[in-house]
């Protein structure tokens, strides 16, 4: 290993019946320093299912704050779609049946802010 930053637990949720994988997570960690850890302003976002189909569901895990935006883009930093989120809402659901199948990275704006990231397959 040459960097301790590409540690990761990487989590399925398999389905034997249907021999698909319904829900992959990462989590990376990086081991602290002796200085203390600053707290990250940015919200736990969850997309599921993951890998998706053709409709991914945005969860902030409790109701937005403020109003804010889901910005789906593509590797290369395309913007591919995007979808508004009113305040109050917790779950959002996102048509991707238009992208080809991949890895696309989200993130969730409040007044043009980064506040979440994550990312998602897309397997059909």
């Amino acid at each position: 290993m040459e960097d301790v930053d590409d540690l990761a637990v990487v989590g399925f949720l398999f389905d034997r019946d249907l021999e698909k994988i319904l829900q992959a997570s990462i989590l990376r960690a990086s081991p602290g320093t002796g200085i203390s850890e600053t707290k990250s302003s940015e919200k736990e976002v969850t997309l599921f299912p993951n890998p998706a189909q053709n409709i991914l569901y945005f969860s902030l895990g409790k109701a937005a704050d403020n109003q804010g935006r889901i910005k789906v883009m593509d590797l290369a930093g395309r913007l591919v779609t995007e979808a508004d989120m009113e305040a109050g809402q917790s779950i959002r659901p996102v048509d991707i049946s238009g992208l080809s199948e991949g890895v696309y990275l989200v993130n969730w704006m409040e007044s043009g802010i980064i506040k979440g990231r994550a990312k998602f397959i897309i397997a059909r």
